[in-house]
């Protein structure tokens, strides 16, 4: 069936089935509604690693072997003398109780540890405050371990309550750690306050913090793009009419991420906003086109202004949906997840942004008329918001603009290439978290609570102390702890703590490990910590005879799997690029036009990223995601822009005049699709995940510069290098 025949059965189904096509769109919604009913929420403190990388492998099969500390509760007693009786029963009444929570294993405390002159536990007799004093004293110097689990002033304690059943699931993590802060709150008192923190209280206000960041961000995003829509139309009837298509599909893609079992996690939370915010372009796009129709017809009228414009918005979700299908080549589990459900998601939102427009004008167009609802200069936006100045100063001379701008790619891009990768496991919290600042607290008067693990093939005991000897001579030997250093160990190993035993030796005892505490500060400074033990291990003969397995753990497995996915992120960088151009080019028919039109869309991205490396930044996840997401975003303007200047028959031959007659018409709508993505990301600020705080930052950086280089640098390109004939001068 040919295109005219099409566009005629469209134009027939909007004037006679108008109320069967919105029965159709109530059903798609509703099918939304069931997958938004599906939609969870995770830390991604762990995913985002898996991977098919060694480092995640070891950090596997050591999990597998020994419990790890990723669901350890830190408890945090501060505030009294542990040495009296009121305070140090405070403690023991909280970890009595605690044991009785479900999901809460043994806990390892100085109530736990055995005295080192007798077999029993250590504080199981309570004799008065001065010879208990004294009693603490002198086991704290003779024993590391109550030395890293209380203070020497005895005015701070230290107790972990491992919880790695309920770890990774959130419903019960949740509602095991609730309970837990109920005891806090019932026991603290007698001048004692009690913090939790440790990892899995990360992650539950890591998850929290996404439910309230996601509701916010997408309130934002759409009030946002109502006001600008009302601004830029000049009506506000107009706005709640273009908006409506933005909010649907929203709807839509958080439906479908219901539907396919898509997360909310601290790397997809800003999909919803940034769909959100590029729905709201192509509405704007659309609903101007609209009030440049004929108004005689509604039906006629919206649906030649969709069939002109929507090839623009299809191109530009197909090279956004580009850049985030690079993503699926990241070898990050979570990574490749937000690659395949952003590509989904740009795709599912120009359809549902097309369909809503369509039907709303139409229903509208027969209910209120056009004449109505763009009388006078309605629907038309202001001349101020073409922004002629720029493209003005780039014709006076556009050989100068393009060396300028050349000049500028090669030398971001060398500078952008040399990037570090950086990361933290803290980076999704405030430095001032609350949870944060115990563990800092708990580290500079205890003991550091992240460390490297040492695993080895156990033949017996001896094996052990040949081990936690090797590594104690490369390392603070006061910072080392294994089988071989517990009071209880050196005769049986069935003498020794559960809680303990657990995350020292295998199951089936084939396996040991040496753990070596230290202070945690980035990957960066753990892969150095990390590679030189793993080197002085590796040169030390005591252990030629042994099995000793890489340095694992969860500090150290996060330290090398982000740095080789970091740097992956650059390969999908250069692949969105190459993608771009191939689909702009296939699309226009006119190759060196789809090559100038990377220039001005790499330019703000290169930028971006050299001043990350002046700045010290390096490249982040944040970051190294928002540059090449907001690559395939910023792309939309530029096809616009081609866009417009095929529906004027001038793109085999773009002269200046033709340039310039094309930005005349499109600038406004740039400016304004422009100040939606900006503003509509300015809501980042204020949410309480700071990477999220970053990309947003990162991204309205893109976006404007994006908006300059499209103003200035593509009209100079177009003009000197696109046409035919030889170069010319500049615009009029």
């Amino acid at each position: 069936m040919t295109r005219s025949n099409w566009q005629a059965r469209l134009l027939t189904l909007l004037k006679t089935r108008l109320a069967m096509l919105w029965l159709g769109f109530a059903a798609a919604t509703a099918v939304a509604l069931l997958g938004l009913l599906k939609l969870t929420f995770d830390d991604g403190l762990i995913r985002v690693f898996e991977s098919n990388l060694p480092w995640y492998a070891q950090y596997s099969e050591f999990r597998d072997d020994f419990e790890s500390d990723a669901g350890d509760v830190v408890v945090l007693f501060e505030g009294a003398d542990f040495a009296q009786e009121a305070p140090l029963r405070v403690v023991s009444d909280f970890l009595l109780d605690a044991q009785f929570i479900e999901g809460v294993g043994a806990g390892i405390s100085p109530l736990s540890l055995r005295a080192s002159m007798d077999s029993t536990t250590l504080l199981i007799q309570i004799p008065p405050p001065p010879d208990l004093a004294q009693r603490l004293d002198v086991e704290r110097a003779q024993s590391m371990n109550l030395a890293r689990l209380m203070s020497a002033d005895r005015r701070m304690m230290l107790a972990i309550l491992p919880i790695p059943e309920v770890a990774e699931d959130m419903i019960t993590r949740a509602r095991t750690l609730e309970a837990l802060e109920n005891l806090t709150r019932a026991h603290a008192k007698d001048g004692v306050t009690i913090t939790l923190s440790g990892y899995p209280v990360l992650r539950e206000r890591m998850v929290a913090g996404l439910l309230r960041d996601i509701v916010f961000l997408n309130l934002v995003g759409t009030i946002v793009g109502f006001v600008v829509a009302t601004l830029t139309l000049r009506s506000f009837t107009l706005g709640a009419l273009t908006v409506a298509a933005p909010a649907t599909s929203l709807f839509w893609v958080l439906g479908m991420l219901g539907h396919l079992g898509i997360s909310i996690n601290v790397i997809t939370i800003t999909l919803p906003v940034l769909v959100l915010v590029l729905a709201t372009s192509d509405a704007l796009h659309i609903s101007i086109d609209i009030a440049k129709q004929g108004r005689d017809d509604p039906a006629r009228s919206t649906l030649r202004a969709v069939r002109r414009i929507a090839p623009g918005c299809i191109l530009a979700a197909i090279t956004t949906a580009c850049a985030f299908g690079a993503l699926t080549l990241s070898r990050s589990a979570m990574i490749s997840d937000l690659g395949l459900a952003g590509a989904l998601s740009t795709t599912l939102s120009v359809l549902a942004v097309l369909v809503t427009q369509t039907l709303v004008f139409t229903s509208a167009g027969r209910r209120f008329s056009f004449d109505r609802l763009f009388a006078g200069k309605r629907g038309t936006p202001a001349h101020l918001l073409s922004l002629r100045a720029l493209p003005r100063l780039s014709a006076r001379a556009p050989r100068v603009t393009i060396a300028l701008a050349l000049t500028t790619l090669v030398a971001t891009t060398g500078l952008f290439l040399t990037a570090e990768p950086r990361y933290s496991l803290y980076n999704n919290l405030d430095a001032d978290d609350p949870v944060l600042s115990s563990l800092r607290r708990a580290e500079a008067k205890l003991a550091p609570v992240s460390a490297l693990q040492v695993p080895f093939e156990v033949v017996d005991e001896t094996t052990i102390a040949i081990v936690h000897d090797a590594v104690s001579r490369h390392v603070d030997p006061s910072r080392v702890l294994s089988l071989h250093s517990l009071d209880a160990g050196a005769d049986s190993l069935d003498s020794l703590p559960p809680a303990l035993t657990r995350r020292m030796i295998s199951a089936d005892g084939d396996r040991a490990v040496v753990s070596v505490l230290f202070d945690y500060v980035d990957a960066a400074a753990t892969r150095r910590d990390t590679d030189a033990l793993n080197a002085a291990l590796a040169d030390d003969p005591a252990l030629a005879d042994l099995t000793v397995a890489p340095t694992t753990g969860l500090s150290v497995m996060s330290s090398y799997v982000s740095e080789a996915v970091l740097r992956e992120l650059n390969l999908s960088f250069a692949v969105a690029i190459l993608a771009s151009g191939l689909l702009i080019g296939l699309w226009l028919r006119v190759p060196r036009l789809a090559f100038l039109a990377l220039v001005p869309n790499v330019l703000p991205v290169t930028i971006i990223g050299a001043g990350l490396v002046l700045t010290g930044k390096g490249l982040e996840f944040s970051s190294g995601l928002a540059l090449t997401v907001t690559f395939g975003l910023a792309v939309d303007d530029t096809v616009h822009v081609l866009n417009r200047l095929r529906l004027n028959g001038a793109l085999h031959d773009p002269t200046p005049s033709a340039v310039a007659r094309a930005l005349h018409e499109v600038a406004p709508a740039l400016v304004v699709t422009s100040i939606v993505l900006t503003f509509g990301m300015l809501g980042t600020f204020l949410a309480e995940t700071p990477t999220v705080i970053d990309f947003g930052a990162l991204s309205i950086s893109v976006f404007v510069l994006a908006l300059v280089a499209d103003l200035m640098v593509l009209p100079a390109l177009l003009s000197v290098l696109g046409g035919r004939s030889k170069p010319r001068r500049g615009l009029p």
